[in-house]
């Protein structure tokens, strides 16, 4: 759903249609723009892009073609719900991965890509739409820590929001490796919320393949809360992962793990054995049942 313009736009929109106004502005913006300090007016665009005229900043630019300074005109136009301009101007802006504003272009990128797949109606262009999603996202591997730390201290979180969002779009649509790059890159830059995505990112390593990370943070996990029900209920959501997914390797692991902190509990041996038999394997399942009544 496209934003409404708000009445600050609204007003600058009609002050600006009306034509002597508008030519006696650009020619105020030109000439500030040459006599008074760039770095100054470059801030100001960059730090309220949402509260400037988009012809105002189209101006600047005209006068200093700086990227960054499109990016704040795309944000501009998208804020109106003016997609397909931003869209335009998002075509011109060239970044390397080792700039200080990659993230945004990436941030920029995937909110259009996002309203396109959306407003799609054609299974095609929805798919289209979807792996050009994915493959813009993908290219957050590419920004390694000093980059996100140098970015960090430069920009503060202002401009992040939208990795949430694009984690939660990644994770519904099972593309589990951009999910957990982008979750990891949001939590550096809110750390007060990594007790809320613990769980996401154990099972988000264990379905890409990083089995000993999952365990290792569910035995944190395990280890350091203090409600039974809930470290109990997290293990067996694992152990069924790593049991249908024949995981012989890290199934033993949990197994030990069981014994070590649920020992005696039948609910979760019971769990344990049903969920063996579901696998379809009868070597595995009677694997893991001589495994249960061995030793600990």
């Amino acid at each position: 759903m496209r934003k409404r313009h708000t009445s600050k736009h609204l007003v600058i929109e009609r002050f600006l249609g009306i034509p002597e106004i508008a030519a006696f502005v650009i020619v105020v913006i030109l000439v500030s723009v040459v006599f008074f300090p760039k770095k100054e007016i470059i801030r100001t665009i960059l730090k309220y892009p949402y509260y400037i005229s988009p012809q105002y900043i189209k101006d600047v630019i005209m006068v200093n073609p700086d990227d960054q300074l499109k990016l704040a005109l795309i944000r501009n136009y998208m804020a109106s719900g003016k997609y397909k301009r931003a869209k335009r101007i998002l075509k011109t802006v060239h970044f390397t991965f080792d700039q200080i504003n990659f993230l945004d272009y990436i941030g920029l990128r995937y909110r259009l890509l996002k309203t396109m797949y959306y407003d799609a109606t054609d299974p095609g262009k929805k798919k289209i739409a979807k792996n050009k999603i994915k493959a813009s996202l993908s290219m957050m591997g590419l920004i390694g820590q000093a980059e996100f730390k140098k970015y960090l201290s430069s920009n503060g979180e202002k401009w992040l929001g939208w990795m949430l969002d694009a984690y939660k779009f990644e994770k519904s649509h099972g593309e589990y490796g951009n999910a957990l790059l982008l979750i990891n890159h949001y939590l550096e830059a809110f750390p007060e919320y990594r007790g809320k995505y613990y769980k996401d990112i154990t099972l988000l390593c264990l379905f890409t393949g990083n089995e000993s990370k999952a365990y290792e943070m569910l035995d944190d996990y395990v280890k350091n809360n203090r409600s039974y029900e809930e470290k109990s209920g997290f293990f067996e959501t694992v152990a069924k992962r790593s049991i249908l997914g024949k995981d012989r390797k890290l199934t033993k692991l949990l197994i030990g793990m069981y014994k070590r902190n649920f020992s005696g509990d039948l609910k979760i041996e019971k769990f344990i054995l049903t969920y063996a038999l579901r696998s379809g394997d009868p070597y595995f399942a009677r694997d893991i049942a001589v495994e249960l009544n061995g030793a600990p």
